[in-house]
């Protein structure tokens, strides 16, 4: 499974570092690293042509700047192709937990988040978001 390393300072030995996921020199004291694993939370879009810009420069501005705010949160892809008569968007965020997606999407997590400034930027749009754990 693909995981986040978190680099911190192991005030155990070896063997007890060991037991609870890190990896680590055998000195305490020393640099160790705790691995966490990653969920991918995906989400697609189908823009209008003339709004496929208008919709990337919202993700940059103002949908990625409050992400990163949010506590687990790890990254985020644009991934887009022309198709039909629009422009299909797959946005791709990581995070650390189901927790951190909470945080994002409220309790019901497969809840997509749209505001209305980019729904009236789309021709369709998933309302459902899809989750997978991260295996590399």
């Amino acid at each position: 499974m693909r995981r986040r390393a978190l680099e911190t300072v192991c005030a155990r030995g070896a063997d007890q570092a060991a037991s609870c996921g890190r990896s680590t020199s055998p000195l305490p004291g020393a640099p160790c690293t705790l691995e966490v694993n990653v969920i991918s939370r995906q989400w697609r879009g189908l823009a209008q042509p003339d709004q496929a810009q208008s919709y990337v420069k919202h993700l940059r501005t103002e949908t990625f700047p409050a992400l990163r705010k949010l506590k687990g949160f790890v990254s985020a892809s644009i991934l887009s192709r022309r198709l039909g008569n629009g422009v299909e968007f797959l946005i791709v965020t990581e995070w650390e937990s189901l927790n951190a997606i909470a945080r994002f999407a409220g309790p019901d997590l497969e809840a997509a988040v749209v505001p209305a400034k980019a729904a009236a930027m789309m021709i369709e749009y998933d309302r459902r978001a899809r989750h997978f754990k991260v295996i590399e």
